[in-house]
């Protein structure tokens, strides 16, 4: 049985302690958990700051108002996390009184920081009030400070989505019994902070022309205006990538030797030839800069990348540059004399981000996307005229309100491409049906539509291409059996319809069932 003594002694702590449901708080001049980059803990040894002031504040509610000897706060690191230097002054509700501060040494290389809370000698001595009674000094810098509060041994955050943070607990220091509730505080938290913005801001009126003239083979060259026919210039601004730091990274800036590895998916062939380029430029206007970073193109063209530093890229002033925003503009150039047909694509950003050997993966944005300014329409098997087993038939339609002109161009299973373009034009609401020896040797066409060009006698089948120069283009690809007569609809409807949509790049036929794409294109 207990003693009336201890049960006594062991009631009025419990009474205590429940009078203390209303705990301190910790406040901070600037908002916690601070953000650090993973990449910037390279190793365990890399000290990090807590860059806002902490303040502990005693509530008018709390048991501890009103006490007038001394007591003590213990401040505890978790996820392996250990002081390297730690200061507090007395805050303003205290010092006033008289009350001083200190920081018990002993504390550098462990994860526990002890103030203790020192009454003045006066008589009476002043209680304890309400309000901010201690000052966590904070750092002078995040990454390897020299002042205030940091902590080092973080290997923790080397991996995304960790934290460090801290318990506040009142205690006497004479019986070590707690005063108050215990205070939890998240300090850091790890993370990526380079984040990429897309500007398109180049010519937004600016497409892959269609149209074709003496000089520039229809899709070979750009239109300033988006009007069919201007071919007027070899020059493409996808617009510029603007790199800066995600909220709550506020510390954060780049140095020289950041790396980044830009990379773009697409079609690029038409920019891997002599005179053509695909680059990165300080310059908004895609004219002469002076730092130029040219990409490598991979994956049969569609791969293209761009490897630069942030010193390399992003000179301001004879070679210094904005540590906490940077921008490049994406460029695209043909020669004048250009024969590759520029394709529409998309172009989407995709940067690596390196430092202490680290990478992360920077969100992608969306720049301008390379556009046709008419509809396009791609046919993947079409038999050429010498296929005595299945005749290839192409029916091409104007479902529109206003007429043009249509250009179909072919390649080869070789890779070639076909002697010529096929061009005729269509009234409003007309519809024209070819054979393939129409498009190969000109023989067999329709009467009352004049039709020019041939595509001439290529190796194996056919990939044809066909644009036109109003906006409601149908085509639908055919083939007869000539030993039974059956007539068979290869075009592919399972996207939508998409070969009667013009899509958001022009290209009704890219991707699976485009363009009246095969489905057992004949022997």
């Amino acid at each position: 049985m207990l003693k009336r003594s201890t049960l006594v002694a062991f009631m009025l702590a419990a009474l205590a302690l429940s009078g203390a449901t209303v705990a301190a708080t910790v406040t901070s001049s600037t908002p916690l958990p601070e953000g650090i980059a993973n990449f910037d803990i390279a190793n365990a040894s890399t000290q990090v700051g807590i860059l806002p002031m902490l303040s502990v504040n005693v509530l008018s509610s709390d048991n501890i108002v009103g006490r007038t000897t001394g007591f003590a706060i213990r401040v505890t690191l978790n996820n392996g996390a250990l002081f390297n230097n730690f200061v507090a002054t007395a805050g303003p509700a205290l010092a006033p009184l008289g009350w001083t501060v200190t920081v018990v040494g002993g504390y550098v290389g462990t994860n526990t920081a002890i103030i203790n809370f020192n009454p003045p000698s006066t008589s009476p001595v002043p209680g304890i009030v309400p309000g901010d009674i201690v000052d966590i000094t904070g750092a002078n810098a995040e990454i390897n400070p020299t002042t205030g509060t940091f902590v080092s041994n973080l290997a923790a955050l080397q991996t995304s989505g960790q934290t460090v943070g801290a318990t506040v607990q009142f205690f006497d220091p004479v019986s070590t019994n707690p005063i108050l509730n215990t205070i939890t505080q998240s300090l850091l938290i790890s993370g990526n902070p380079v984040v990429q913005v897309c500007i398109p801001n180049g010519n937004q009126n600016e497409r892959i022309d269609v149209g074709q003239d003496a000089a520039h083979a229809s899709r070979t060259y750009f239109s300033s205006t988006g009007g069919i026919g201007m071919l007027d210039t070899g020059q493409f601004n996808a617009g510029y990538i603007n790199y800066g730091a995600a909220p709550g990274f506020g510390y954060f800036q780049f140095n020289p030797t950041d790396q980044f590895t830009t990379t773009l998916q697409g079609a690029y062939t038409a920019f891997n030839q002599a005179g053509a380029t695909a680059m990165l430029r300080d310059n908004s206007s895609c004219g002469p800069a002076p730092s130029t970073v040219v990409g490598a193109f991979s994956n049969g063209n569609g791969t293209l990348t761009f490897q630069y530093t942030a010193s390399q890229m992003f000179p301001i002033n004879g070679g210094s540059f904005s540590t906490g925003s940077l921008y490049t503009n994406i460029c695209f150039a043909v020669p004048s004399n250009n024969t590759i047909p520029l394709q529409a694509t998309p172009v989407v950003p995709q940067t690596v981000f390196t430092r202490n050997g680290i990478s992360v993966n920077v969100p992608s944005c969306a720049l301008q996307p390379m556009q046709y300014n008419a509809p396009v329409v791609r046919v993947y098997t079409f038999n050429p005229a010498g296929n005595t087993t299945q005749d290839s038939f192409l029916r091409v339609s104007d479902t529109g309100p206003a007429g043009g002109q249509v250009i179909i161009t072919g390649v080869d299973d070789a890779g070639h491409p076909g002697v010529g373009p096929v061009s005729f034009s269509l009234a409003a609401g007309q519809s024209v049906q070819l054979e393939s020896s129409c498009l190969t040797n000109g023989s067999n066409c329709p009467a009352g539509v004049p039709i020019t060009g041939a595509l001439g006698t290529g190796t194996g089948k056919w990939r044809l291409t066909v644009v036109s120069y109003f906006p409601n283009l149908v085509v639908t690809s055919l083939n007869r059996n000539n030993a039974s007569g059956t007539v068979s609809n290869l075009t592919d409807y399972d996207v939508q319809g998409k070969q009667a949509a013009w899509s958001k790049y022009g290209d009704n036929g890219a991707g699976s069932g485009g363009g009246g794409r095969g489905k057992g294109g004949g022997s």
